[in-house]
């Protein structure tokens, strides 16, 4: 491992510690505390603290007489527990596995985008950055547009949030609702990703399947469209 490698790692580690305390010994820890718990110099402490709170992992409690988890560590706890769902649910999603063989993904939807069943053959690398980010894929637009449309109070069409470089993003409001995106979680990434209507409420979206795969294979993932359409009908009443 090069030594820049290895510095990075062990900031890592120690980031991580220092949120592990916090969490442990609850709101209004100390910095002296934190320092004590990890054996390190109360100097390295508070830089560790100030570099968590400037990236929301902690705040600092408003009488300034300790540090609490902040909304990074709620988000990050959050995408890396993601809620179960039922036996029925999995195995749809195990049986779309073993017929596509690209990235098969269930998201939800709440005051909050949720993975709740992500491929593990075929992993989202940088589960934080998908859930806080999401207009880098195609569930996160189709997410986006279900909290735009609740807010909208004509039928003003969806406009396009600023994409990366090179980024290609398509959302259709027809019956069926599919989003397309390429280049957000990665640039040599696509997805495809078709809505989860409530099973009552045909109007309200509560989740999203989403394929992932190769840009170069991009529109192979488009022929898998209506095996997920189908399969979204017999997820409705599992996700409402």
């Amino acid at each position: 491992m090069a030594a820049g490698d290895s510095n990075a790692s062990s900031a890592a580690e120690r980031a991580i510690a220092v949120l592990e305390v916090v969490g442990r010994e609850g709101p209004g820890v100390t910095a002296k505390t934190i320092a004590a718990s990890l054996a390190m110099s109360p100097a390295a402490a508070y830089r560790l603290l100030n570099s968590l709170v400037a990236t929301a992992y902690l705040v600092r409690l408003p009488d300034l007489s300790g540090f609490a988890l902040g909304r990074g560590s709620v988000e990050l706890a959050t995408a890396i527990s993601p809620p179960l769902i039922c036996a029925a649910a999995r195995r749809i999603m195990d049986d779309l596995r073993s017929e596509i063989r690209f990235g098969v993904h269930l998201v939800t939807f709440g005051s909050a985008m949720r993975l709740a069943d992500t491929d593990p053959d075929n992993p989202i690398r940088d589960i934080v950055s998908f859930v806080r980010q999401p207009t880098t894929s195609a569930a996160g637009k189709l997410f986006l547009n279900r909290e735009q449309s609740a807010k909208r109070t004509t039928q003003a069409p969806l406009r396009a949030e600023p994409q990366p470089p090179n980024a290609a993003t398509t959302i259709t409001n027809q019956p069926g609702q599919v989003a397309r995106e390429q280049g957000g979680l990665r640039p040599d990434i696509s997805s495809v990703a078709i809505a989860v209507l409530h099973s009552e409420r045909q109007n309200v979206t509560v989740g999203a399947l989403m394929l992932t795969g190769p840009t170069t294979r991009a529109q192979l993932l488009e022929t898998f469209i209506p095996t997920l359409q189908s399969a979204t009908l017999r997820l409705q009443p599992l996700l409402s």
